[in-house]
């Protein structure tokens, strides 16, 4: 089997890329044939493992102007699309920017069969953490364009139930549910005890609906009520410096302790987590939550939002508390309830890292990405069938 794999963006520490990085290498142990193709990839930003696996990407262009940069990015699916090598017989498209890319390659490759992986759906349809966005004209071009390329598709796959749900209205598609896995961090839960000023977690790349404001708010009651806390906050700030900033603002008006670590090294990012006692996650409406899981596989216990997608595996679930992510004062509580005592916590500890370690990426995602797979070769092109009905 040859697969062709394309991601907008792999010059990121993010879910879609571990999601990328994983499938890629279970496709490899298989025996498939794998191609990697990427519009941006910087090998000192993305994950250390994209640079053993041979990524092919597009060069860095600098475009001004919003027309030149729209008119550029269907010219950069179009160059996408070309690279794709001429005997591939599946092309599995991960996320959203890669529509066209899925137009482009089928009229190259009608015979080829395309699955598409949508983890966030495109703001344009003013859903989810979009749904107070004001409308735009170019809202419409996009909602066609990615109807179009589900209607394309053989197979839409997403990564959580109320995407499936959403997915399948705004792209009037059928798809199908495949939930991600978890790098497993350790073999064993952890000994770890909490700190006299709680050392609270949280990560993720810098967007408002991440929420942290929230957990500022969470630090200033838990001061008064006698419980010390520091936070540390870990991911990328440039996609929206004006919201760490004001993030940054908050913390000296609360005068609460808070790091903002940015993008790490995989050795800093082990440090982080070893040195921290529990791992919040108040975002808003968040499609997933990979980083919670990996939070848990390091027996971190951890405070979720009840609408993160995360939430649908994890709701009542030991070592994981779930919240309104827009009550400072749940979330409070939740840490207090937490480290109420050591042998508490050190229970909490043991249930985080017991309630996912059987979520691994083979057997989450992987094998059932393989069957479906499988299951396209063997069968008509779904596309072409739709389309002759």
């Amino acid at each position: 089997m040859k697969v062709a794999l394309v991601v907008h963006d792999l010059s990121i520490h993010g879910g879609t890329q571990k999601q990328v990085l994983r499938l890629a290498e279970d496709l490899i142990r298989r025996n498939a044939s794998i191609q990697i193709l990427a519009f941006n990839y910087d090998r000192e930003k993305g994950y250390r493992e994209f640079g053993w696996l041979g990524i092919e990407s597009l060069s860095p262009t600098n475009r001004k102007g919003w027309v030149s940069r729209a008119l550029g990015s269907i010219v950069d699916a179009l160059r996408v699309a070309s690279m794709i090598g001429p005997d591939t017989e599946i092309l599995n498209v991960h996320d959203l920017m890669c529509e066209w890319v899925v137009l482009f390659a089928k009229l190259r490759h009608p015979q080829m069969k395309v699955v598409w992986q949508i983890n966030d759906l495109h703001p344009a349809f003013r859903v989810g953490p979009y749904r107070n966005l004001k409308p735009r004209w170019t809202h419409l071009v996009h909602r066609l364009t990615g109807r179009m390329a589900a209607l394309l598709a053989d197979k839409v796959t997403v990564n959580v139930r109320k995407n499936k749900e959403r997915v399948d209205k705004c792209y009037k598609t059928d798809s199908l549910l495949f939930y991600p896995g978890v790098d497993q961090l350790d073999t064993e839960p952890r000994a770890r005890s909490f700190k006299t000023q709680r050392a609270l977690l949280s990560i993720g790349v810098f967007f408002p609906y991440r929420n942290y404001e929230v957990l500022l708010h969470a630090m200033a009651l838990l001061r008064e009520r006698a419980v010390g806390s520091s936070l540390t906050l870990v991911g990328a700030t440039h996609a929206s410096a004006a919201y760490a900033n004001k993030i940054r603002e908050l913390a000296a008006g609360l005068e609460v302790p808070v790091h903002i670590a940015g993008e790490v090294d995989d050795d800093e990012f082990k440090r982080i987590v070893g040195d921290a006692d529990i791992f919040l996650f108040p975002n808003l409406d968040q499609s997933w939550g990979l980083a919670v899981f990996e939070a848990m596989s390091a027996s971190l216990p951890s405070i979720i939002s009840k609408s993160a997608g995360a939430a649908e595996l994890l709701a009542g679930r030991p070592g994981c508390l779930v919240v309104d992510a827009e009550s400072p004062d749940e979330i409070a509580s939740a840490v207090m309830e937490i480290t109420k005592t050591q042998q508490d916590y050190s229970q909490s500890c043991h249930d985080a890292f017991r309630t996912v370690s059987a979520m691994n990426w083979p057997a989450m995602y992987c094998r059932e990405t393989w069957n479906l797979f499988n299951g396209l070769l063997a069968s008509p092109s779904a596309a072409a069938v739709r389309l002759q009905d």
